[in-house]
C-alpha cells in the first residue's frame, strides 16, 4: 500500500508531489498572489522552486 501524501518528485528527495490546502482556505486566484504582493512572474519562479503551486499558508 502507497500514502500517496509520502509520495516523492524525485528518488532521494523528501518534497511531496503535492500539498493538500487547510480546510477553508481560499482557492489561489491571481487576486490572491497579487494580495500577497506577488507579480504573476515572481508566482510562477515560486511554482518553479517548489515542483508545485503553494498553497494559501504558504503565501504567508
Amino acid at each position: 500500500m502507497t500514502d500517496e501524501a509520502t509520495k516523492t518528485t524525485e528518488p532521494g528527495t523528501l518534497r511531496p508531489r503535492s500539498v493538500a490546502p487547510r480546510p477553508g482556505d481560499p482557492a489561489i486566484t491571481p487576486e490572491v498572489v497579487d494580495d500577497h504582493g506577488l507579480s504573476p512572474s515572481e508566482y510562477e519562479r515560486l511554482e518553479g522552486i517548489m515542483g508545485r503551486p503553494p498553497t494559501f499558508t504558504e503565501l504567508g
